[in-house]
């Protein structure tokens, strides 16, 4: 009986637990983005902001197909007055799936998150949905990921509901809040693109507009 007695109390902190978790990540939500455009649609985040410009994060096929690269709309809230236009400043080649996005954004509040390199592979992990509502968060507490290919920098994810349209668009270490890869292909298992990877080729060439905290 006694067991019974502490079953509710048990569930309680849970929820608790669970709850905070998930108030914890959805304070990273404005520092992501929808990308969506007549020939593409995926997802990005910010990385940085020097002077009166910001700098974002997706994959470089989300843009490939972008007539214009010089306006790329940038959805940061859903409503017509959260779009603003953005353009590539930076591509990888060949295997780093990668692009850099630049946007006049003077009145941005940037938030620097997180990345971690190096992360337990029994880690539970988590994406934020930037499809419709904001408090919106998939959380898959059963996740698990390995790596498919160390020498083209990718990870192997088994996270439920990241299908196809979040290419560009973070993946989280569910117990750090931090930014363990980028999707560039959806479906179970996903494939992400290491941090590590993104951030070596973006601070390469653009050292200072990369300005996410290392864990």
């Amino acid at each position: 009986m006694r067991i019974l007695y502490c079953l509710p109390s048990l569930l309680l902190l849970v929820s608790l637990a669970v709850a905070q978790r998930k108030e914890s990540a959805i304070s990273l939500r404005p520092m992501l983005v929808r990308i969506v455009t007549e020939e593409a649609n995926g997802n990005g985040f910010v990385v940085g902001k020097t002077g009166d410009s910001i700098y974002i994060v997706t994959a470089r096929h989300v843009t490939e197909t972008v007539k214009d690269k010089n306006h790329i709309p940038l959805d940061f809230g859903g409503n017509e007055k959260d779009i603003i236009g953005g353009q590539v400043v930076y591509t990888g080649e060949g295997d780093d799936d990668v692009a850099l996005l630049a946007a006049y954004q003077p009145a941005f509040n940037f938030t620097p998150l997180s990345i971690e390199e190096r992360p337990d592979f029994n880690a539970d992990l988590f994406y934020i949905e930037t499809f419709g509502a904001k408090d919106t968060l998939p959380l898959d507490f059963n996740a698990s990921f390995k790596c498919a290919n160390d020498e083209k920098y990718r990870y192997q994810v088994y996270l439920r509901g990241l299908s196809g349209g979040h290419s560009g668009g973070p993946v989280f270490n569910a117990a750090t809040n931090c930014i363990i890869g980028v999707v560039l292909e959806g479906g179970y298992p996903a494939i992400l693109m290491q941090i590590e990877r993104i951030r070596m080729l973006i601070q390469d060439k653009f050292n200072s507009h990369w300005q996410l905290k290392q864990y």
